[in-house]
């Protein structure tokens, strides 16, 4: 009896254990047989996710930036490097 994969209908030949193509388990998952026909599933829907992350990370580096080429930005500057020297001079 022929067997097809879960996920993507890839054929699976006697003894395999994972499918050659999308490397869906054999033995933990759905096999499909000619009686029980493949169906594409298609996995939750993530949106726009990885766009709004990318978005995110942009807004936050441009603040940054704007905040460290501002007078309180150079003070926090100062701060950080006399606070550099204080740790460096003590070792």
């Amino acid at each position: 009896m022929v067997k097809y994969c879960g996920r993507c209908g890839q054929v699976f030949k006697d003894g395999q254990k994972f499918c050659i193509r999308c490397g869906w388990s054999v033995e933990e998952k759905e096999i499909l047989t000619p009686e029980k026909p493949f169906e594409i599933k298609q996995g939750p829907d993530r949106g726009h996710k990885g766009l709004l992350i990318l978005l995110l990370f942009t807004v936050l580096t441009l603040a940054t930036a704007v905040f460290l080429s501002t007078e309180t930005g150079d003070r926090f500057k100062e701060n950080v490097q006399r606070q550099w020297e204080e740790i460096v001079h003590k070792e």
